[in-house]
């Protein structure tokens, strides 16, 4: 574990019970919220990958216009 984690343990060690349990819902909140973005981004490559394809077929068959 790293030494701010570590630090910041010690400094929730000293809050009421109540506190700490709040502080814990928003911990477990954040990490489950990072592993849903983490799951999407994993996905982004090739959603992108397929959005890149459409758009050159669109291209070489002419049916693009400049902006």
């Amino acid at each position: 574990m790293v030494k701010r984690l570590e630090e910041a343990i010690l400094k929730a060690e000293s809050l009421s019970e109540r506190d700490q349990e709040t502080l814990a819902g928003i911990i477990e909140a954040e990490l489950s919220d990072d592993s849903r973005w983490r799951a999407r981004f994993d996905e982004t490559p090739a959603v992108l990958a397929k959005i890149v394809e459409r758009a050159k077929s669109h291209y070489r068959q002419g049916s693009c216009r400049e902006l």
